[in-house]
């Protein structure tokens, strides 16, 4: 099962988690991280297991339902999104788990790290 790093490395306060991908891999070469584009076909497996910042967290937190989160408004199939894809995919049968590792945008490498590995531990 792949670890899906999400984020946008121009944006400084969204590229922590794939800055983070050679830390994680070093750590855990148990586990394959990918650096992952939430607009692209994504590789989910019926388990996923997503790292991405997460705007107004002030510590890193553990989601385990897209019940925590507000779907986006959607006017037209161009509004599609991964939280679109993911909740389609729950209702085929396809996606069965996920657990999405939310980390703050001012948290510091080492601390994110840290926190990522642990929570890998708890949820693998």
């Amino acid at each position: 099962m792949p670890i899906l790093l999400f984020g946008n490395p121009e944006v400084a306060a969204d590229s922590l988690p794939p800055r983070l991908q050679s830390a994680l891999a070093a750590a855990r070469p148990d586990l394959e991280f990918l650096t992952a584009d939430p607009t692209e076909n994504l590789p989910f497996d019926e388990d996923t297991v997503i790292v991405d910042t997460v705007i107004n967290l002030e510590e890193p937190r553990l989601f385990t339902s897209l019940d925590d989160f507000a779907a986006a408004p959607r006017l037209t199939g161009h509004d599609y999104d991964v939280y679109a894809e993911m909740r389609w995919r729950q209702k085929l049968g396809k996606l069965k788990k996920v657990s999405i590792i939310g980390l703050p945008p001012n948290i510091s490498p080492d601390a994110a790290k840290n926190a990522v590995l642990e929570m890998l531990s708890d949820i693998l």
